[in-house]
């Protein structure tokens, strides 16, 4: 479900209109990761304050961490506004996409730890790293198929 809101939001149908540049696409998908980030800090943060749940407050936490290293990087090609090479940007959303299933691979591990060792914090960021990579992967496979559709 998640793959597929990532992929209309960031291939979005572009009829009756030009061609997006690869700025703009890469602008697009900038603005999706910005704004992934900014629900996880909106949500995590208060959340992760609110909660007596150890597991629950561990989530939230790493969601919003998480997502401020996701906000910056996604930050900074919006202030840059220069021209980019498609296939060296595509080929960057392809290993990120091979390192983001490690992620969800790790954090499905630390979670499993988590409850094997009766530890809710280690259960907590187990699942949020395995959320935060399960978007990534898509976000990632997306952007490196669209960009590489700009490669002559």
């Amino acid at each position: 479900m998640w793959m597929l809101m990532v992929g209309l939001l960031v291939c979005g149908a572009d009829e009756g209109k030009t061609e997006k540049t690869p700025e703009q696409t890469l602008q697009t998908g900038m603005w999706v990761l910005n704004g992934w980030a900014m629900t996880n800090l909106a949500t995590g943060i208060p959340l992760s304050l609110t909660t007596d749940n150890e597991t629950q407050q561990a989530f939230y936490q790493m969601n919003a961490g998480w997502n401020v290293l996701n906000m910056s990087l996604a930050t900074l090609p919006l202030v840059q506004q220069r021209e980019i090479d498609p296939a060296r940007w595509s080929r960057i959303f392809w290993i990120n996409a091979g390192l983001d299933v490690g992620y969800v691979a790790t954090g499905l591990y630390m979670a499993h730890r988590g409850r094997s060792n009766n530890n809710p914090q280690m259960v907590g960021w187990g699942n949020a790293i395995a959320l935060q990579g399960g978007f990534l992967v898509g976000f990632d496979a997306v952007m490196g198929w669209k960009m590489r559709g700009y490669v002559q």
